[in-house]
């Protein structure tokens, strides 16, 4: 007789999760409280829901704020100041949990800081229980974010470029590129070769390779295409409802797929004044964009992902989609 072997079979598809918020983006310590609150419950959710695995949660932009301005700081600076925060402790506390039924899930979320003088800032960071494994400060503001006339402008730093946490490895060893917000258009751009992104690029610190806002897009789209990332985490900083976001759905989210070979690229939001609470409601998701997409301008198609398992409370809506391996 021959030999037997048991063989394990490997999953076929994987599962990402989004969480939006009602309400804008946090801006003090009761904000990040009540955040916490309507994190941990979305966590009951998932562990309730026994998915099987569970690659990444994925929260708004600005989800929680932070006291201090990180952004002049080396990448080893800011791990080492961000991981002994209380909130970033929290926030490892409730993924904790999350792990012992998922393990090595990972929580994306955008967070803000406003210190006057400093500029706003926002950035989306990236956990798993070992600690922070991902950071990835906004590269492209908008006009409005940098423009000198609103008091305290977004300072764009070259150096963010090349921090390599930009770029986290998700369990199942999948490489997703995090986004803060209007960042997700650049992952089009870097196939396309638009620079439109730098027309928000007021205050910008160079280094010694990257001395121009060209510079710095060239870099960028190099690295994205060097990266290849397997699929796209964005946090979205806010819409007014669900019906405004089909431009970003069209022309960020499904771009973003279209731009990585039709990878999965998922987000989640703040909404200001009324949250999605049905499954076809702004799924803010799309996976298996074709190329074509990229070069169809005003023609662009939303393309959305629908969730597989969703649970919808007063005050969030937390999706789950499932994707193929």
């Amino acid at each position: 007789m021959g030999k037997s072997y048991n063989t394990v079979k490997k999953p076929s598809h994987y599962s990402l999760a989004s969480l939006s918020l009602l309400g804008g983006p946090a801006v003090d310590a009761q904000d990040n409280s009540d955040n916490l609150t309507r994190l941990s419950r979305a966590v009951d959710d998932l562990i309730a829901m026994d998915l099987g695995t569970l690659q990444a949660l994925t929260l708004p932009g600005g989800a929680f704020f932070l006291d201090d301005h990180i952004g002049h700081m080396s990448s080893n600076e800011r791990q080492n100041y961000l991981e002994q925060l209380d909130i970033i402790q929290d926030l490892r506390d409730i993924l904790t949990r999350l792990d012992e039924k998922y393990p090595g899930v990972v929580l994306t979320t955008g967070v803000d800081s406003d210190v006057e003088g400093l500029g706003i800032e926002q950035a989306c960071l990236a956990f798993n229980i070992t600690g922070l494994i991902g950071y990835s400060r906004k590269l492209f503001p908008t006009p409005g974010e940098s423009n000198p006339d609103n008091g305290n402008p977004m300072i764009v730093y070259a150096d963010d470029l090349a921090d390599p946490r930009r770029f986290i490895r998700l369990n199942n060893g999948a490489k997703a590129v995090l986004n803060t917000c209007y960042d997700i258009y650049s992952l089009g751009d870097a196939q396309t070769g638009s620079r439109a992104r730098l027309n928000g690029i007021c205050d910008f610190k160079k280094n010694e390779s990257v001395q121009t806002k060209t510079d710095l897009a060239a870099a960028w789209h190099e690295r994205v295409r060097t990266e290849a990332p397997d699929l796209a985490l964005t946090a979205i900083h806010y819409f007014n409802t669900p019906t405004v976001t089909v431009f970003y759905q069209r022309h960020g989210i499904a771009t973003a797929s279209a731009a990585l070979k039709g990878a999965p690229s998922i987000a989640a939001a703040n909404f200001l004044e009324k949250l999605p609470f049905q499954d076809h409601q702004a799924p803010l998701a799309s996976s298996n964009v074709p190329a074509i997409h990229l070069n169809a301008a005003s023609k662009r198609a939303a393309h959305h992902a629908n969730p597989t398992a969703s649970r919808y409370r007063d005050t969030s809506a937390l999706r789950v989609f499932q994707f193929d391996v």
